[in-house]
């Protein structure tokens, strides 16, 4: 591990929230606080952003510009380490399926990241051999079905919608679908498509 003026780099770790948790940090921080102590936050869907935290074995605590300074770690080696972390936690990633939809379960609240990794949905694709939508309903709970079942999606969405804590980790209740251009919302209005 790389030493710097305050030790050890941290264990950075990648966390999904949804906007409103920014609504939430600005409401509890007062209103001249410098940019800077914000957390570090990037633009996923219209609903859902990457942060990142430093897992210090007891709680996770949000990354800020303000800290990487300190740190003296740019953005780029926080994503690089919080990627590597990420990756070595999800080796322990399992599917339970139920209902023509797969659920995605793993250890120390990273089920959502899997959002971050369009390898493992690309595969994910493959083994369904046709399109999925996923539902990013919590940090601990990841759902998908391929796209074209309509009873397997509508099981799935009663999944997101009642076998979910009512807490401050739940993420989304839309269906997504991975595409080049990155997570686009499927209109669950409209007839699911195949590839």
């Amino acid at each position: 591990m790389t030493e710097n003026r305050l030790g050890d780099i941290p264990n950075f770790v990648p966390r999904i929230k949804n906007m409103d948790f920014i609504n939430f940090i600005r409401e509890q921080l007062p209103p001249d606080t410098d940019k800077k102590e914000y957390p570090c936050a990037y633009k996923l869907t219209d609903e859902l952003i990457l942060t990142y935290a430093i897992d210090n074995d007891e709680a996770f605590i949000h990354v800020s510009p303000a800290m990487l300074e300190q740190y003296e770690i740019s953005a780029e080696q926080m994503r690089d380490i919080g990627e590597r972390n990420c990756v070595e936690i999800l080796r322990d990633l399992h599917v339970k399926s139920q209902d023509g939809y797969y659920r995605l379960f793993a250890p120390e609240h990273m089920t959502a990241c899997t959002i971050l990794f369009a390898e493992l949905w690309q595969q994910i694709k493959e083994e369904q051999g046709c399109d999925v939508v996923v539902g990013f309903a919590h940090r601990d709970a990841v759902f998908y079905c391929p796209a074209h079942d309509a009873l397997a999606r509508k099981a799935m969405k009663s999944a997101m919608s009642n076998d979910i804590e009512q807490d401050q980790y739940r993420l989304s209740q839309c269906l997504y679908q991975y595409t080049e251009s990155g997570w686009q919302i499927v209109d669950d209005q409209e007839e699911p498509w195949v590839s």
